[in-house]
């Protein structure tokens, strides 16, 4: 596999479950729950053998939980997502088509599609 999914969530259960269903069982995803919601990890890792749910002994925050996610990643890219997120199945295929024609990058954003500027 080319690409690591990692979510760093806070009591976000509902929105990581729909997130999970449009990222699929074959890409690897790691969640890092700062809630420390232990029955959340037993459900998620129950169902989706490709999802590793980390559970840091304290709130590590944003910045610091997605870096202990990005260490836990076995591929060459990882893909960073809010719990929030709108993202399809086609838009991950996208970014796997990117990564797959470029070599030499740090990092690839994506961009709205019909962003109103206020």
């Amino acid at each position: 596999m080319d690409i690591s999914v990692v979510i760093v969530s806070f009591h976000s259960h509902h929105l990581i479950r729909k997130i999970i269903k449009i990222i699929g069982k074959k890409i690897p995803v790691v969640i890092i729950e700062n809630s420390r919601n232990q029955k959340l990890k037993k459900d998620l890792e129950k169902k989706y053998k490709n999802l590793n749910v980390i559970i840091p002994k304290k709130n590590l925050g944003f910045g610091s939980g997605f870096n202990l996610g990005i260490k836990t990643c076995k591929t060459n890219y990882v893909l960073h997502l809010s719990p929030d997120v709108s993202i399809s199945k086609k838009c991950i295929k996208d970014i796997r088509v990117l990564i797959n024609k470029f070599h030499d990058f740090a990092l690839i954003g994506p961009t709205y599609n019909n962003e109103k500027i206020y």
